[in-house]
């Protein structure tokens, strides 16, 4: 089964994606420029939470959203399904993201899965792929009959991770800190998963379940300086090759 609605949104908040032109030539997308917001990087107050969920368009959790970098990977919170039918939240990543956060009234990239267990009643389960051994640890107690975890270090086969979606509608949400440093460069410590390792997942889970969405993140952030570094320009060409992939992988059944 393909997505309900085959488009690609860069949700822009720190101008990442604008530096993979040959991504956003390859694809037809919308652009919906977010970086003007205050209160929004790593940490978000409720207001700007408010904010961002009446900016995205209605239809956005329904097809495949970029989301720049890691920093940002808590508004894949504003994309998930909030009506009660039960789905499977599929993360790929090298943390949990279960932390209560520094702040704990506040969203950020390390607490918004429990903010999502909180907010959305149909929440099921999330399974998690990337994430380090010692990630399941951390876990709340309150959590673990709810969260599946394969590190990095697991050898998943295609049958081992559909038995663990117990859900026909899915969300995927991927953050490229999950791979190896040879294959992208995120600003974030990694973990060892390869994209070839992933994309036969992503085959099985486009082909079995109702995908309502997707999101990406990982970029490398620069800012104007930083771009007229060789070692910069060599990472974010590195990261734009693995969304030309995902991307792809993901809007081939659409």
């Amino acid at each position: 089964m393909s997505f309900q609605r085959p488009e690609l949104t860069l949700l822009d908040f720190d101008h990442t994606c604008a530096e993979q032109p040959g991504l956003l030539a390859h694809f037809p997308h919308r652009q919906l420029d977010l970086s003007s917001l205050p209160q929004s990087n790593l940490f978000c107050s409720e207001a700007t939470f408010r904010r961002i969920c009446n900016a995205v368009p209605p239809d956005a959790g329904r097809g495949v959203t970029l989301l720049g970098c890691g920093n940002y990977h808590y508004v894949a919170l504003a994309l998930l399904p909030i009506q009660p039918r039960p789905f499977t939240l599929v993360l790929v990543d090298h943390h949990a993201d279960c932390g209560e956060g520094a702040i704990a009234s506040m969203l950020s990239c390390g607490s918004w899965i429990r903010h999502a267990f909180r907010r959305l009643p149909g929440l099921a389960r999330v399974v998690m792929i990337g994430p380090s051994a010692s990630a399941a640890n951390g876990l709340p107690d309150r959590l673990r009959e709810r969260v599946r975890i394969f590190p990095d270090t697991s050898d998943l086969s295609v049958e081992r991770f559909l038995g663990s979606i117990p859900t026909d509608d899915v969300h995927l949400s991927i953050d490229k800190d999950a791979f190896s440093t040879d294959e992208v460069r995120t600003n974030w410590d990694q973990g060892i998963l390869t994209i070839r390792r992933l994309l036969p997942l992503i085959t099985a889970l486009l082909r079995t379940r109702n995908v309502c969405g997707a999101d990406l993140c990982g970029e490398w952030p620069a800012t104007p300086l930083d771009l007229l570094r060789p070692e910069v320009r060599a990472a974010i060409a590195l990261n734009e090759q693995a969304n030309l992939q995902l991307v792809e992988a993901l809007l081939a059944s659409g």
